[in-house]
């Protein structure tokens, strides 16, 4: 997500595309390190579920978030709170 958001974007617009039959339920993304801050995978939330939505896609989006330093939960609640703004 960091290096080429735009590949990201591109593959949750053709799987939000693809007919009920054949899309997954929904999309879990990971931050692999630990190292990410919340505000930064907060936002990839956010955008993930703007394109989910823009394309009439109700699926769930969940986060796999690696603990380091206490990122771990502090990220969750960031994505979190991102994901509950974004539906507003």
């Amino acid at each position: 997500m960091k290096t080429n958001p735009e590949r990201v974007f591109s593959l949750v617009t053709y799987l939000a595309q693809l007919g009920e039959r054949l899309r997954p339920f929904g999309l879990m993304f990971e931050e692999p390190r630990g190292e990410t801050l919340p505000e930064e995978c907060g936002r990839w939330a956010a955008y993930i579920r703007k394109v989910m939505d823009a394309n009439n896609w109700k699926g769930r989006l969940l986060a796999h978030i690696h603990q380091k330093w206490g990122f771990c939960d502090a990220t969750a609640i960031e994505a979190s709170n991102f994901y509950i703004k974004g539906k507003k």
